[in-house]
């Protein structure tokens, strides 16, 4: 497992502390744990409430940039003049594909009185 020095802080004596995106600790997880054990290149997608990202490992080695991301895709542009997102940006992919983001365009037409099996439900 690759922990870069800017990741890791202080934890109980004489161990160290790694904090990391949800993303990528997932891939880390799969790649040691799950499905991919003994893969060397192993792309993990994740789709979460809020974002979307993932964990790419090369032969063997999570990647990470030198600011300690990489693979966050959920901020790759693809609605020409789309909604902001959290980023700064307009039209990533978080903002149509995220969970949140489905839940936000579904309470809009609603609001709007758009009819919908959901106005039934309990």
């Amino acid at each position: 497992m690759t922990i870069s020095g800017a990741a890791m802080s202080s934890g109980a004596p004489g161990q160290a502390c790694l904090f990391e995106d949800v993303s990528r600790a997932f891939a880390e997880a799969e790649h040691h744990l799950g499905a991919g054990v003994g893969v060397d290149d192993l792309i993990y997608l994740f789709i979460g409430g809020l974002g979307i990202g993932s964990g790419i490992f090369v032969n063997n080695v999570l990647l990470r940039r030198s600011l300690g991301v990489c693979g966050e895709i959920g901020h790759v542009i693809v609605e020409e003049d789309g909604r902001p997102c959290q980023c700064g940006n307009w039209g990533c992919l978080e903002t149509v594909a995220a969970h949140q983001a489905g839940v936000s365009r579904l309470r809009h037409r609603l609001e709007k009185g758009v009819m919908s099996r959901l106005d039934t439900m309990n």
